[in-house]
Parts: structure tokens; sequence; C-alpha cells
């Protein structure tokens, strides 16, 4: 079952984001650690500084990405190393494009005003690509010859 989270984004406009059970898990945890006090103004993701706490930056963020990124990648080393935050909407763009998610539907999760910036998700890369290759192929193969 999935639920939808309510949030301020970019231009202070309402998101309501679908949200999966497993992630309403970890976010009800993180919420129960670190946020004592709430309220509308509350912010979810904050650093502190001077005991206060304050908006993070998007330095910060791209700064703990890379930093937990190079972890993984010691371990992994297809990770990639260079982490950043909207490598994070790319890659769930592209994979919901690639399970059929018609462009109009991601615009809107992706929370853009035209379709011109979504375009850049509808390419086929040569996974996509060999796929529909092995389709037709089998397809070719399943016509009986007149």
């Amino acid at each position: 079952m999935r639920v939808f989270t309510t949030t301020r984004g970019k231009g202070k406009k309402i998101r309501h984001i679908p949200t999966l059970e497993d992630t309403m898990v970890h976010l009800e945890a993180y919420l129960k650690e670190f946020h004592f006090i709430s309220g509308k103004d509350t912010l979810l993701f904050y650093t502190v500084h001077d005991g206060m706490r304050t908006k993070m930056s998007p330095g910060t963020v791209d700064y703990l990405l890379k930093k937990y990124a190079e972890q993984k990648a010691v371990i992994d080393g297809s990770f990639p190393r260079n982490l950043h935050a909207h490598m994070f909407r790319h890659s769930i763009a592209i994979a919901m494009y690639k399970r059929g998610v018609p462009l109009s539907y991601i615009k809107d999760f992706l929370g853009h005003a035209n379709f011109d910036i979504v375009a850049v998700y509808s390419y086929a890369d040569g996974e996509t690509i060999s796929e529909a290759l092995r389709k037709a192929d089998h397809e070719q193969a399943s016509v009986p010859k007149v």
C-alpha cells in the first residue's frame, strides 16, 4: 500500500508525494529520532549551527552524498563516486520511463511545468535498444511465413 507524504517544495509549493510503506517506516524512525518538535515550519532535514537548527544547504547535501558514496565505492567499485542529489531524480525518472510510465505522469511526479524538461528522460539507452531488438526478433520468428 502507498501513502502520500505532503511537503513544501521548491517555490514553497505544496507537494503530495506517493511514498512506499517501506520508505515510511524509515521516515518515521528518522522523525522519531531527530524531530522532537513539529510544526508547519519545521525543517525535515537540517544542520545545527550554534545550537540552532538551520536549513541544510545544497553544498552540505552534496558533501554528505559524496562522503557516503566514496565509502560505498570502496566496497563496490561500480558505485558512482560523484553522487549528487539530481542523480536520484534522474535515476527514478529513467526507471519509471523504462517500465512504461507515461511521460505526463513522470512530469507530474517530478513537479515539472512542461514536457520539454521531461523529454530528456525519453531517450533509449543501449539496454533499452537491445531489449527492443530481442522482442522484435522474437516476434518476427513467431510470425508464420506465407
